[in-house]
């Protein structure tokens, strides 16, 4: 595996991001409902695993950010990702450490609290928004781009402008798609 992917931040990025965006709603489901007392313990652990994945993430995108071969018009890119990232992680230790000595304390959270967390969840999308430009628009951290000139795609009437490759569709019987299927709709 670590052949294709040349570095662990991707993988990471992706539980950090469900793990704290989940926390976030679990917060606000709370905030909306108090007596949903389970959406905040859930958002209280969602956070606490959130932040070690948060710590993977930044590692490894500091890793990404010194072994990744990038131009110079990703640079720039990679500097905003990394300094959101970080600010990312900050936000959410932080919430994690108000979670936890709220916890050993026994005292709940407050609605301030989730206020805090959606703003969190918003510090944590912008680093998301950065990142995806640098793979998407940069092409950071993929092998090879795929050449699509060329190459279009109609599957209704199986148009694909000369291209002669198959789709690997998986059909018990050969039929033209020249009718009408009746599902028993009625």
């Amino acid at each position: 595996m670590i052949e294709i992917i040349p570095n662990w931040h991707p993988i990471w990025v992706k539980l950090t991001i469900g793990l704290l965006f989940g926390s976030g709603l679990f917060y606000l489901l709370w905030a909306l409902k108090p007596e949903w007392k389970d959406m905040r313990v859930a958002g209280r652990w969602t956070l606490w695993f959130g932040v070690i994945a948060a710590i993977a993430a930044v590692i490894s995108g500091f890793i990404a950010y010194n072994t990744v071969p990038h131009d110079g018009d990703a640079h720039p890119v990679m500097i905003v990702h990394r300094n959101w990232g970080i600010a990312s992680l900050v936000v959410f230790a932080v919430l994690a450490a108000w979670a936890l000595m709220r916890y050993l304390s026994r005292v709940n959270e407050t609605r301030p609290f989730a206020l805090a967390m959606a703003l969190g969840v918003a510090v944590l999308m912008t680093t998301g928004w950065y990142g995806s430009h640098l793979v998407y628009k940069h092409g950071l951290g993929v092998e090879r781009l795929p050449d699509a000139d060329g190459h279009h795609h109609h599957h209704n009437g199986h148009d694909h402008n000369g291209d002669d490759h198959d789709h690997d569709h998986d059909h018990d019987h050969d039929h033209d798609h020249d009718h009408d299927h009746d599902h028993g709709h009625g």
